[in-house]
């Protein structure tokens, strides 16, 4: 049982770390373009490495970047399931702490070399 409580405690610590950051990056994006004043707009091409195992929003890795995805992110899917290994295209700002706020996310074929 002791086990349990444990495990029971790291999932919720690690929730709580996921409410922590996402609260923050809401905050930061509600203010008056103050997360994105530092940063410049950014497009490139990239796999996708990692995903939230959530849903869409939240942290990303595509092609070594670490991306953030908002509700406000638009994302062209193609018709196709989010998973690692796809091909993408993201449009965004990077803040002065390196991550990349996605604007805009699109699914390239493979053999998209554009």
């Amino acid at each position: 049982m002791r086990c349990f409580s444990t495990r029971s405690a790291l999932v919720a610590g690690v929730i709580a770390l996921a409410i922590g950051i996402g609260a923050g990056a809401i905050f930061a994006s509600q203010q008056t373009g103050a997360a994105f004043a530092q940063g410049g707009e950014i497009e490139f091409k990239g796999v996708v490495e990692a995903l939230p195992a959530t849903g869409p929003v939240g942290a990303w890795r595509v092609g070594g970047r670490d991306v953030w995805v908002t509700e406000q992110t638009e994302i062209d899917r193609e018709g196709r399931a989010l998973a690692p290994g796809l091909r993408v295209e993201v449009e965004g700002v990077t803040r002065s702490d390196g991550w990349i706020v996605a604007e805009e996310i699109e699914v390239k074929k493979a053999d998209d070399d554009d």
